[in-house]
């Protein structure tokens, strides 16, 4: 096989190949499609409703996706999975591997929360939210979790 590495490209996850002179990208959630930059870019043009236009060191090795971040893009997808598909356990259960991988990463400590919440686990979410606002004070959605966390206690 020919060796891939990940490329963090806005609002898609896609591979290429790690090979010297290969100038393409692999769209691994299309059956791995093969991309030009170009068609890359109109991808992600459509995804996000603008015109972008991608750098070509995504394409010529020199910019590689480290592998922690790697992890968190795909374990982000497969819980997007989850979530679509209403399937909290397992959602729950990819939070937090993605918590293991990056414990600082506040936005995780929110989702576990809100999945032991749709779960009725009422002690545990409110540790989570906690924790969370303890983290992410200023954050945009502070103040429905905080709102939340209100609930929550009354339920406990």
């Amino acid at each position: 096989g020919m060796p891939m590495v990940g490329v963090n490209i806005p609002a898609h996850f896609m591979i290429r190949p790690d090979v010297e002179g290969v100038e393409v990208l692999v769209d691994a959630f299309q059956q791995g499609e093969v991309k030009y930059l170009e068609e890359a870019q109109e991808l992600v043009s459509g995804l996000v409703g603008m015109d972008v236009r991608l750098d070509p060191k995504f394409v010529h090795g020199t910019y590689t996706l480290p592998a922690r971040t790697f992890l968190m893009r795909m374990l982000n997808n497969i819980k997007q999975l989850y979530v679509a598909s209403n399937d909290v356990e397992s959602a729950l259960r990819i939070v937090r591997f993605m918590r293991a991988t990056d414990p600082d990463h506040a936005p995780e400590v929110r989702d576990e929360g809100l999945c032991l919440y749709a779960l009725k686990r009422y002690n545990e979410c409110a540790a989570s939210l906690t924790q969370y606002l303890q983290m992410a004070p200023g954050a945009d959605d502070a103040s429905m979790v905080y709102a939340l966390l209100a609930k929550v206690k009354g339920s406990i």
